[in-house]
């Protein structure tokens, strides 16, 4: 069988060499075949896409696409023995959809991991049979990442407070330095990143700055 995207016919069988040719710039699955299986070769020429898994004379091969990818390393293995797991793919820095075909081992019991640095990892054993894995992947930052959100906050809190006293120094330095009143809303250590974390941070770094563009100011009328 031959995908073939710039083939003459839309679908044509050569009965001396028991080819069946179809023109397709991309083969997916639907409501008439969920897969391909023949006793020849499937064949992808110029520029095809096969978006099924299928059977042929060499194996059988997986189609796996994940979705919504962002700088994550994904590792694809064999777990049919966990105490020795046999790498299949292992692609780092991907990004967006990766979309590949990978021949699956006899008695093969599929994993997919998908990691990137401080984000909890995600990860789905392909169901027995499923020769199709088409997922989108979600992932959230980690609770580590979360402790690292505080803690930033914090050092930027002790940061506006030595800029707010420099800037006084600056202006007046005969009177007391003042104290800096902050109200920020975050989580708590324990749960789970969030969004009023980084608005807490982005807030305190636009204080800092412009505290900071005041102390140049003041230095510069000096």
């Amino acid at each position: 069988m031959v995908i073939d995207a710039t083939a003459g016919s839309a679908f044509a069988v050569n009965e001396s060499t028991n080819t069946i040719t179809i023109k397709a710039t991309s083969l997916v699955l639907g409501d008439r075949f969920e897969s391909i299986k023949t006793t020849g070769m499937v064949t992808i020429n110029n520029g095809a896409l096969l978006k099924t898994g299928y059977t042929d004379s060499t194996g059988t091969f997986i189609y796996m696409e994940l979705t919504n990818l962002d700088q994550q390393t994904i590792l694809v293995t064999d777990q049919q023995n966990p105490g020795s797991p046999v790498t299949l793919l292992n692609v780092p820095n991907t990004t967006r959809t990766y979309a590949p075909h990978f021949q699956l081992p006899a008695g093969g019991v599929i994993n997919v991991l998908v990691e990137r640095d401080g984000y909890a990892p995600w990860t789905e054993t392909i169901p027995d049979g499923d020769i199709n894995f088409v997922r989108e992947v979600n992932t959230t930052l980690s609770t580590i990442t979360a402790q690292n959100q505080l803690k930033t906050i914090d050092l930027l809190i002790k940061l506006l407070q030595k800029t707010e006293a420099v800037l006084h120094t600056t202006n007046v330095q005969s009177l007391p330095v003042p104290s800096v009143s902050v109200s920020t809303t975050t989580t708590a250590s324990s749960g789970e990143p969030t969004i009023n974390n980084q608005d807490a941070e982005l807030a305190l770094l636009r204080r800092i700055l412009a505290k900071m563009t005041a102390v140049r100011e003041a230095v510069n009328q000096n």
